[in-house]
C-alpha cells in the first residue's frame, strides 16, 4: 500500500462533502488516502462527514468565510501536515475517475523512471494575453499523457520529495499561482492527464462574486520579481498592476471586535442600542 496525502481549499462550495465522499469511494482500496481539507465558508461542516471511511483518512479545517488570509498558505499548511510518499493538490469541483489512485501511482513511476516528473492537468494549455497585466489560458482536450511546460493548479500529483511546500507562493492569494509553480517547474517534466481522467467544475476565484481578500494580493511583487523568467517560460511580457493590490497587513479575524461581534451592540435586555445622528 501507498500513501498519498490530498490536499483541497474550498470557498463556498455547498457541494464540497459530497464531492470528496465521491473521490473516497471511486478510490481502489489500495492504497491510504490521507485528505486535508480546507472549507472556508459560513457554515461549519464537520459534522456532515463520516469519517470512518476505509483507507482513508480526513482532517477538516473550518475556516471562517471572511478570512483574509491566503489560500495558498492553507494549501502550505496540508502539504506540511500530508507529506506523504505521493502529494495530490485539488480544486474543490475536481471528480476522479475509478481507481484513481491506482491509476495515478502507476504513472507517476513510469513517467519518472528516469527523472522526476509532475503530472499537472488534463488539458493542453494555451497561455495568452487578455490585458497587459494577467496570463490567461485556453484548454484543449488531449487523448493521452501529453509533455507541458505549465500548471494547472486545480490538479497536481507528484511524488512528495518532488515537491517542497516552499514552492507554493504563499506571499499570493490567487492571481501568480500558476505563473510561479510553471516557472519553480520550468527544469522538470510536467504532464498533463487525458481529458477523460477527471472532471474539473471548480469555481475560479476571479468568477466569485465577492471575496473577502484580494486576488491581486503580491501579484504586483511577483511581476516585479519575476517578468523575466515569465517571458522566458511562457512567450508573454506583462505589466505590474496600474493599482494597489495588497490586503492589509494584519489578520482582522484576530481582533477583540471581531470576538465580540455585534454582543456589544446590546444592551441586558437584548435591545439593539442606537444613536439618531
Amino acid at each position: 500500500m501507498k500513501d498519498i496525502g490530498v490536499v483541497l481549499y474550498s470557498f463556498q462550495n455547498k457541494d464540497l462533502i459530497s464531492i470528496v465522499e465521491e473521490n473516497i469511494k471511486n478510490a481502489s482500496g489500495l492504497n491510504n488516502l490521507f485528505f486535508y481539507i480546507i472549507d472556508q465558508n459560513n457554515i461549519d461542516r464537520k459534522k456532515s462527514l463520516k469519517f470512518n471511511y476505509p483507507n482513508a483518512k480526513v482532517y477538516y479545517k473550518y475556516v471562517k468565510w471572511d478570512s483574509i488570509k491566503s489560500p495558498i498558505l492553507h494549501k502550505q499548511e496540508g502539504y506540511r501536515l500530508f507529506k506523504k510518499e505521493y502529494f495530490l493538490l485539488i480544486g474543490d469541483g475536481v471528480s476522479l475517475n475509478k481507481n484513481w489512485d491506482e491509476d495515478l501511482v502507476q504513472k507517476i513511476e513510469l513517467l519518472s523512471l528516469n527523472e522526476d516528473c509532475i503530472i499537472s492537468g488534463n488539458h493542453r494549455l494555451v497561455p495568452y494575453l487578455e490585458n497587459p497585466f494577467i496570463v490567461s489560458y485556453k484548454k484543449e482536450p488531449i487523448s493521452e499523457d501529453t509533455l507541458t511546460k505549465y500548471i494547472d493548479k486545480d490538479f497536481i500529483f507528484t511524488k512528495s520529495k518532488s515537491f517542497l511546500y516552499n514552492k507554493l507562493p504563499g506571499y499570493l492569494k490567487y492571481h501568480g499561482e500558476r505563473e510561479h509553480l510553471a516557472i519553480y517547474f520550468n527544469f522538470t517534466k510536467i504532464f498533463a492527464l487525458p481529458t477523460t481522467f477527471f472532471k474539473n467544475k471548480t469555481i475560479e476565484l476571479d468568477k466569485v462574486e465577492y471575496l473577502p481578500f484580494s486576488i491581486y494580493h503580491g501579484y504586483n511583487e511577483f511581476v516585479s520579481k519575476w517578468s523575466s523568467s515569465i517571458k522566458q517560460v511562457f512567450g508573454l511580457e506583462i505589466s505590474s498592476l496600474p493599482f494597489s493590490t495588497n490586503d492589509v497587513l494584519y489578520d482582522p479575524s484576530g481582533s477583540l471586535t471581531d470576538k465580540v461581534g455585534g454582543e456589544r451592540y446590546l444592551n441586558f435586555k437584548g435591545v439593539i442600542n442606537w444613536t439618531a445622528w
